[in-house]
């Protein structure tokens, strides 16, 4: 809510389908070597590292929270591309790749509209 809204609405909402995206292509990966991906919201609240947080956040809240999340998502998946290449995972790598690249777009865009819109003097 607020003056910020349409600022922040538009990348989130991108970020959101993104991530509906990479969860189904993730949980396909899984079943490829014939293991059974995790599919309970309590399993996922439980495992992730990135925890909720409170909905009434102002927009420059916000966005520096997505920004330290999206940091904990790059180390994760750098684990993911090393332990993938260790055993010869070339999609699973490939993948990772991916992955890193649009997360570490929307890392520089969030961290760019922080740094312009509350640049303190």
């Amino acid at each position: 809510v607020g003056g910020d809204f349409f600022d922040i609405h538009d990348i989130t909402e991108e970020m959101y389908h993104t991530a509906l995206k990479d969860i189904d292509e993730l949980a396909e990966r899984v079943r490829v070597f014939g293991q059974v991906p995790i599919y309970k919201m309590r399993d996922y609240l439980e495992k992730s590292l990135i925890k909720e947080s409170k909905s009434d956040l102002s927009a420059e809240f916000m966005a520096r929270q997505i920004t330290t999340d999206l940091q904990t998502l790059i180390e994760t998946l750098i684990g993911l591309h090393e332990a993938s290449a260790l055993n010869g995972d070339i999609g699973g790598t490939h993948m990772a790749s991916q992955m890193m690249k649009k997360i570490e777009t929307n890392h520089w865009k969030l961290t760019a509209w922080c740094d312009r819109r509350f640049r303190v003097s």
